[in-house]
């Protein structure tokens, strides 16, 4: 398998952790770091992680990516001081088993009922967060899991992220935009976490999944600058008003999901934790 990629010195942030299934080739590099695997390193010097998982869009919508010109600052910050792949490809095209891939380091159609949507992971195969937590890190998630899928007593348990942290919400959120605030869950997770401890947090974005907002479009003219005549539009689709307004209503989620990102940021800045964490 080959990967091409390029990266910079200037900062130390880590890595785009962005893209849906290079898992077996990250997963290899983090457990390096993990006592047990090299039984050497202390836990002053094993990376955190912080993974930031968006549903349901493509590498087209990413300007990092040189096609479209969407404005999504914390991402683009990510891709310019760490990694940014640029052959990484989703194992399933369908989002429980992808991420089953992720979790596990298999391909979707190795995990038996992992495979299936609506179905489980087995016990069996080990999911990075449980090794993680079972070698000194502390576990956490916001937003969706691995799911969406059954917890069978044949597969992995529900806590298989770590303790879930749920109970913050945006309100009044905008239509086709969950409740959920990543961000501030993010936070309170970082307050009961032991900061002598290493972390893995995964932060489920459910987001920029459909149905999507019928008038979000006007809010990605008036919050993030794009008006429809700016909005990209792939190549087969044809350009007219109705494919621009459902195009903009989708990449306005992904705008807004890009500022729960920079409070990530900003927030492992705070803490003082930004240049020891993927």
């Amino acid at each position: 398998m080959k990967m091409n990629y390029h990266s910079s010195q200037r900062d130390r942030l880590a890595g785009v952790i962005w893209l849906r299934s290079m898992n077996v080739w990250f997963w290899m590099v983090l457990l390096l770091a993990v006592p047990g695997a090299s039984g050497q390193a202390k836990d002053a010097a094993r990376p955190n992680v912080l993974f930031f998982l968006t549903d349901d869009e493509s590498w087209l919508e990413r300007s990092a990516y040189g096609w479209s010109k969407l404005p999504t600052p914390a991402f683009d910050r990510v891709a310019q001081q760490g990694v940014l792949f640029m052959n990484g490809f989703t194992t399933a095209p369908s989002c429980a088993p992808a991420r089953a891939s992720v979790l596990t380091g298999h391909h979707f159609w190795e995990l038996e009922q992992g495979g299936f949507i609506q179905a489980y992971i087995p016990k069996k195969y080990p999911v990075v967060s449980a090794i993680l937590a079972n070698h000194g890190y502390q576990v956490g998630l916001t937003g969706k899991g691995w799911g969406p899928g059954s917890h069978s007593t044949l597969g992995i348990r529900s806590d298989s992220l770590g303790r879930n942290f749920k109970s913050k919400e945006i309100a009044n959120p905008p239509q086709g935009v969950h409740a959920t605030d990543y961000a501030a869950n993010f936070d309170q997770f970082l307050k009961w976490r032991d900061p002598k401890k290493p972390f893995f947090f995964w932060a489920g974005i459910m987001e920029p999944h459909e149905p999507s907002g019928k008038t979000n479009y006007l809010r990605l003219e008036k919050e993030f600058g794009v008006k429809l005549d700016q909005v990209s539009l792939p190549p087969f689709m044809r350009d007219t008003r109705a494919n621009r307004i459902e195009r903009a209503n989708f990449l306005y989620e992904i705008c807004l999901l890009d500022t729960h990102l920079a409070r990530m940021l900003e927030s492992l800045e705070k803490a003082g934790e930004l240049s020891n964490t993927y």
